[in-house]
């Protein structure tokens, strides 16, 4: 039964990397956008406060993305082995 326990989450782990690269993408235009704010604001540093607060979580998001990323190699190869074996 480990088989479709692994599809089942193999199909939670495509929908969240689906999340987190929509949320990177997001990020990404934040970040755009508050540089470009920076540029024009009088107070600088509450817009570079936020800029480094958008970084740190686009930091965590690739992070997250990566660790999703190893964990589809595994669940894939892993069927791929079991399908291999006949179990």
């Amino acid at each position: 039964m480990a088989t479709i326990a692994d599809a089942a989450r193999l199909a939670q782990v495509v929908n969240e990397i689906q999340n987190v690269e929509n949320e990177l993408r997001q990020r990404r235009g934040t970040l755009t956008n508050l540089f470009w704010r920076h540029l024009l604001l009088a107070n600088p540093t509450v817009v570079e406060d936020c800029i480094c607060a958008t970084e740190q979580r686009t930091r965590n998001l690739e992070s997250r993305l990566r660790m999703l990323w190893a964990e589809q190699e595994y669940l894939i190869v892993r069927a791929v082995n079991l399908g291999d074996r006949g179990d």
